[in-house]
Protein backbone atom coordinates (compact mmCIF):
# COMPACT_ATOMS: atom_id res chain seq x y z
CA UNK A 1 0.00 0.00 0.00
CA UNK A 2 1.15 3.53 -0.82
CA UNK A 3 0.35 6.38 1.57
CA UNK A 4 0.57 9.89 0.09
CA UNK A 5 0.62 12.95 2.32
CA UNK A 6 -0.14 16.20 0.52
CA UNK A 7 -2.33 14.74 -2.22
CA UNK A 8 -4.08 18.03 -3.08
CA UNK A 9 -0.87 20.03 -3.48
CA UNK A 10 0.58 20.91 -6.87
CA UNK A 11 3.06 17.99 -6.96
CA UNK A 12 0.98 15.67 -4.76
CA UNK A 13 -2.03 15.89 -7.09
CA UNK A 14 0.12 14.83 -10.04
CA UNK A 15 1.62 11.90 -8.07
CA UNK A 16 -1.83 10.71 -6.92
CA UNK A 17 -3.20 10.82 -10.46
CA UNK A 18 -0.26 8.85 -11.88
CA UNK A 19 -0.26 6.12 -9.22
CA UNK A 20 -4.08 5.92 -9.15
CA UNK A 21 -4.40 2.40 -7.64
CA UNK A 22 -3.42 0.99 -4.22
CA UNK A 23 -2.96 4.46 -2.77
CA UNK A 24 -4.41 6.22 0.27
CA UNK A 25 -4.47 9.99 -0.14
CA UNK A 26 -4.18 12.30 2.86
CA UNK A 27 -4.40 16.07 2.69
CA UNK A 28 -5.51 19.06 4.74
CA UNK A 29 -9.15 18.30 3.92
CA UNK A 30 -9.23 14.82 5.47
CA UNK A 31 -6.35 14.87 7.97
CA UNK A 32 -4.90 17.56 10.23
CA UNK A 33 -1.25 16.58 10.67
CA UNK A 34 -0.96 19.03 13.55
CA UNK A 35 -3.48 16.90 15.45
CA UNK A 36 -1.74 13.85 16.91
CA UNK A 37 -5.07 12.21 17.84
CA UNK A 38 -6.21 12.25 14.21
CA UNK A 39 -2.95 10.66 13.08
CA UNK A 40 -3.23 7.91 15.69
CA UNK A 41 -6.66 6.95 14.34
CA UNK A 42 -5.25 6.08 10.90
CA UNK A 43 -1.70 5.05 11.95
CA UNK A 44 -2.28 1.30 11.39
CA UNK A 45 -2.29 2.03 7.66
CA UNK A 46 1.39 3.03 7.85
CA UNK A 47 2.69 -0.42 8.78
CA UNK A 48 4.82 -1.92 5.94
CA UNK A 49 3.54 0.75 3.54
CA UNK A 50 5.42 3.09 1.22
CA UNK A 51 5.01 6.63 2.53
CA UNK A 52 5.34 9.53 0.07
CA UNK A 53 5.66 12.83 1.90
CA UNK A 54 4.69 15.79 -0.29
CA UNK A 55 2.98 17.75 2.49
CA UNK A 56 4.01 20.83 4.44
CA UNK A 57 3.74 24.59 4.22
CA UNK A 58 5.52 26.00 1.18
CA UNK A 59 7.94 28.92 1.35
CA UNK A 60 5.55 30.97 -0.79
CA UNK A 61 3.07 30.85 2.14
CA UNK A 62 5.58 32.74 4.27
CA UNK A 63 9.19 32.02 5.17
CA UNK A 64 8.75 32.71 8.86
CA UNK A 65 9.41 30.93 12.15
CA UNK A 66 5.73 30.10 12.65
CA UNK A 67 5.61 28.04 9.44
CA UNK A 68 9.03 26.56 10.24
CA UNK A 69 7.61 25.37 13.58
CA UNK A 70 4.43 23.97 11.99
CA UNK A 71 6.42 22.02 9.39
CA UNK A 72 8.47 20.40 12.15
CA UNK A 73 5.41 19.65 14.29
CA UNK A 74 3.46 17.85 11.55
CA UNK A 75 6.53 15.86 10.53
CA UNK A 76 7.37 14.87 14.10
CA UNK A 77 3.75 13.88 14.73
CA UNK A 78 4.01 11.36 11.90
CA UNK A 79 7.22 9.91 13.25
CA UNK A 80 5.65 9.24 16.61
CA UNK A 81 3.31 6.83 14.82
CA UNK A 82 6.14 5.32 12.76
CA UNK A 83 7.69 3.94 15.95
CA UNK A 84 4.63 1.72 16.39
CA UNK A 85 3.56 1.28 12.77
CA UNK A 86 6.77 1.40 10.76
CA UNK A 87 6.58 1.91 6.99
CA UNK A 88 8.66 -0.15 4.60
CA UNK A 89 9.97 2.93 2.78
CA UNK A 90 9.73 6.73 2.95
CA UNK A 91 9.94 8.89 -0.18
CA UNK A 92 10.52 12.45 0.95
CA UNK A 93 10.21 15.49 -1.32
CA UNK A 94 12.95 17.88 -0.27
CA UNK A 95 14.37 20.90 -2.09
CA UNK A 96 17.59 22.03 -3.76
CA UNK A 97 17.23 25.11 -1.55
CA UNK A 98 19.20 23.13 1.07
CA UNK A 99 22.35 24.18 -0.86
CA UNK A 100 21.60 27.83 -0.20
CA UNK A 101 23.12 30.75 -2.09
CA UNK A 102 25.72 28.60 -3.77
CA UNK A 103 28.99 30.34 -4.72
CA UNK A 104 31.21 27.37 -5.62
CA UNK A 105 32.81 26.94 -9.05
CA UNK A 106 31.95 23.25 -9.41
CA UNK A 107 28.46 22.11 -10.32
CA UNK A 108 26.29 21.03 -7.37
CA UNK A 109 26.03 17.32 -6.64
CA UNK A 110 24.72 15.27 -3.71
CA UNK A 111 28.01 15.74 -1.82
CA UNK A 112 27.92 19.53 -1.99
CA UNK A 113 27.90 21.19 1.42
CA UNK A 114 24.44 22.15 2.67
CA UNK A 115 24.05 25.82 3.45
CA UNK A 116 20.46 26.81 4.34
CA UNK A 117 19.56 30.50 4.18
CA UNK A 118 15.80 30.37 4.71
CA UNK A 119 13.55 28.89 7.38
CA UNK A 120 12.11 26.63 4.67
CA UNK A 121 15.50 25.20 3.61
CA UNK A 122 16.53 24.69 7.22
CA UNK A 123 13.39 22.69 8.04
CA UNK A 124 13.99 20.51 4.97
CA UNK A 125 17.46 19.66 6.29
CA UNK A 126 16.02 18.81 9.73
CA UNK A 127 13.41 16.57 8.11
CA UNK A 128 16.05 14.84 5.96
CA UNK A 129 18.19 14.16 9.03
CA UNK A 130 15.22 12.80 11.00
CA UNK A 131 14.53 10.33 8.17
CA UNK A 132 18.17 9.22 7.97
CA UNK A 133 18.64 8.93 11.73
CA UNK A 134 15.53 6.87 12.48
CA UNK A 135 15.97 4.60 9.46
CA UNK A 136 18.83 2.96 11.36
CA UNK A 137 16.69 2.46 14.45
CA UNK A 138 13.42 1.44 12.79
CA UNK A 139 14.77 -0.37 9.74
CA UNK A 140 12.90 1.33 6.89
CA UNK A 141 14.41 2.38 3.54
CA UNK A 142 14.20 5.91 2.21
CA UNK A 143 14.65 8.05 -0.88
CA UNK A 144 15.22 11.76 -0.30
CA UNK A 145 14.45 13.69 -3.48
CA UNK A 146 15.82 17.24 -3.68
CA UNK A 147 13.66 19.07 -6.22
CA UNK A 148 14.43 22.31 -8.11
CA UNK A 149 11.83 24.74 -9.46
CA UNK A 150 8.73 22.85 -10.59
CA UNK A 151 6.35 24.11 -13.26
CA UNK A 152 3.03 23.12 -14.75
CA UNK A 153 -0.48 24.48 -15.07
CA UNK A 154 -0.86 25.52 -11.46
CA UNK A 155 -4.08 27.36 -10.62
CA UNK A 156 -2.48 29.46 -7.89
CA UNK A 157 0.30 30.65 -10.27
CA UNK A 158 2.97 30.34 -7.58
CA UNK A 159 5.81 29.04 -9.75
CA UNK A 160 7.93 31.52 -11.69
CA UNK A 161 7.02 30.10 -15.10
CA UNK A 162 3.29 30.44 -14.36
CA UNK A 163 3.86 34.03 -13.27
CA UNK A 164 5.86 34.83 -16.41
CA UNK A 165 3.18 33.29 -18.65
CA UNK A 166 0.54 35.30 -16.83
CA UNK A 167 2.52 38.48 -17.60
CA UNK A 168 1.27 38.39 -21.20
CA UNK A 169 -1.40 40.63 -19.73
CA UNK A 170 -0.19 44.12 -18.75
CA UNK A 171 -2.24 43.92 -15.53
CA UNK A 172 -0.09 40.97 -14.44
CA UNK A 173 3.32 42.36 -15.33
CA UNK A 174 6.27 40.52 -13.87
CA UNK A 175 8.60 42.49 -11.58
CA UNK A 176 12.19 41.29 -12.09
CA UNK A 177 14.44 42.38 -9.21
CA UNK A 178 17.65 40.89 -10.64
CA UNK A 179 19.63 41.10 -13.87
CA UNK A 180 17.90 37.88 -14.97
CA UNK A 181 21.25 36.22 -15.64
CA UNK A 182 21.10 33.82 -12.67
CA UNK A 183 20.62 30.19 -13.75
CA UNK A 184 18.17 27.65 -12.34
CA UNK A 185 17.05 24.11 -13.15
CA UNK A 186 13.32 23.61 -13.80
CA UNK A 187 11.28 20.38 -13.92
CA UNK A 188 7.87 19.74 -15.43
CA UNK A 189 5.56 18.48 -12.67
CA UNK A 190 4.43 15.47 -14.73
CA UNK A 191 8.07 14.32 -14.97
CA UNK A 192 8.33 14.23 -11.18
CA UNK A 193 5.31 11.93 -10.83
CA UNK A 194 6.64 9.71 -13.66
CA UNK A 195 10.01 9.58 -11.93
CA UNK A 196 8.41 8.50 -8.65
CA UNK A 197 6.61 5.68 -10.50
CA UNK A 198 10.04 4.53 -11.74
CA UNK A 199 11.43 4.86 -8.23
CA UNK A 200 8.64 2.70 -6.79
CA UNK A 201 9.59 -0.11 -9.19
CA UNK A 202 13.29 0.13 -8.46
CA UNK A 203 15.04 -1.32 -5.41
CA UNK A 204 17.12 1.50 -4.01
CA UNK A 205 18.05 1.54 -0.34
CA UNK A 206 18.71 4.72 1.62
CA UNK A 207 19.47 7.19 -1.15
CA UNK A 208 19.54 10.98 -1.49
CA UNK A 209 19.11 12.32 -5.03
CA UNK A 210 19.11 15.69 -6.70
CA UNK A 211 16.17 15.18 -9.06
CA UNK A 212 17.36 17.61 -11.73
CA UNK A 213 17.57 17.79 -15.51
CA UNK A 214 21.14 19.13 -15.47
CA UNK A 215 19.98 21.86 -17.88
CA UNK A 216 20.00 25.16 -15.96
CA UNK A 217 18.83 28.28 -17.80
CA UNK A 218 18.63 31.94 -16.89
CA UNK A 219 15.43 33.90 -16.32
CA UNK A 220 16.28 35.98 -19.40
CA UNK A 221 16.41 32.76 -21.46
CA UNK A 222 13.16 31.65 -19.86
CA UNK A 223 11.46 34.88 -20.93
CA UNK A 224 12.59 34.35 -24.54
CA UNK A 225 11.36 30.71 -24.51
CA UNK A 226 7.90 31.75 -23.26
CA UNK A 227 7.63 34.64 -25.72
CA UNK A 228 8.54 32.30 -28.58
CA UNK A 229 5.99 29.68 -27.42
CA UNK A 230 3.11 32.12 -27.09
CA UNK A 231 4.26 34.52 -29.84
CA UNK A 232 3.63 37.40 -27.47
CA UNK A 233 5.81 39.94 -25.71
CA UNK A 234 5.76 39.65 -21.93
CA UNK A 235 5.30 42.67 -19.71
CA UNK A 236 8.48 42.65 -17.63
CA UNK A 237 9.39 45.51 -15.33
CA UNK A 238 13.04 45.42 -14.32
CA UNK A 239 13.77 46.86 -10.88
CA UNK A 240 17.22 45.59 -9.95
CA UNK A 241 17.60 45.45 -6.17
CA UNK A 242 20.99 45.91 -4.52
CA UNK A 243 19.85 43.74 -1.59
CA UNK A 244 19.26 40.60 -3.68
CA UNK A 245 22.27 38.37 -4.15
CA UNK A 246 22.51 36.74 -7.57
CA UNK A 247 23.91 33.22 -7.84
CA UNK A 248 23.64 30.22 -10.15
CA UNK A 249 22.32 26.75 -9.32
CA UNK A 250 23.82 24.38 -11.89
CA UNK A 251 23.88 20.64 -11.26
CA UNK A 252 26.01 17.60 -11.92
CA UNK A 253 23.26 15.03 -12.54
CA UNK A 254 25.63 12.04 -12.84
CA UNK A 255 24.08 10.09 -9.95
CA UNK A 256 20.49 10.23 -11.18
CA UNK A 257 21.63 9.37 -14.73
CA UNK A 258 23.55 6.39 -13.36
CA UNK A 259 20.65 5.06 -11.27
CA UNK A 260 17.93 5.81 -13.84
CA UNK A 261 19.66 5.38 -17.20
CA UNK A 262 16.51 5.20 -19.31
CA UNK A 263 14.66 8.12 -17.69
CA UNK A 264 14.63 11.42 -19.58
CA UNK A 265 13.36 14.70 -18.21
CA UNK A 266 11.44 17.04 -20.52
CA UNK A 267 13.46 19.88 -22.00
CA UNK A 268 11.75 23.18 -21.28
CA UNK A 269 13.31 24.63 -24.43
CA UNK A 270 11.42 22.17 -26.64
CA UNK A 271 8.22 21.66 -24.62
CA UNK A 272 4.93 23.04 -25.94
CA UNK A 273 4.29 25.41 -23.04
CA UNK A 274 1.24 26.87 -24.74
CA UNK A 275 -0.42 23.45 -24.75
CA UNK A 276 0.51 22.80 -21.10
CA UNK A 277 -0.82 26.13 -19.86
CA UNK A 278 -3.86 26.55 -22.09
Amino acid sequence: MIILFGSTGFIGKSISKKINKNIINYNSKNLNLENLKQIKKIAKNFKNSIVIYAAGIKRTKGDNFENFKKNLIIFNNLFQSFFTYTPKKIIFLSSIEVYGEYIGLAKIDEKTKLSPYTNYSLVKIFQEEIIKFFSKKLGYDYAILRLPGVFGNEKKNENIISKLIKSQNKKNKFILNTSGKEKRDYLYVEDISKFIIKLLRKKLNKITLNVVSGNSISINELIKIIEKNFKKKLFIERKISNTIKEYNLEFDNSLIKKKFKSFKFSNIQTLNLKKIFE
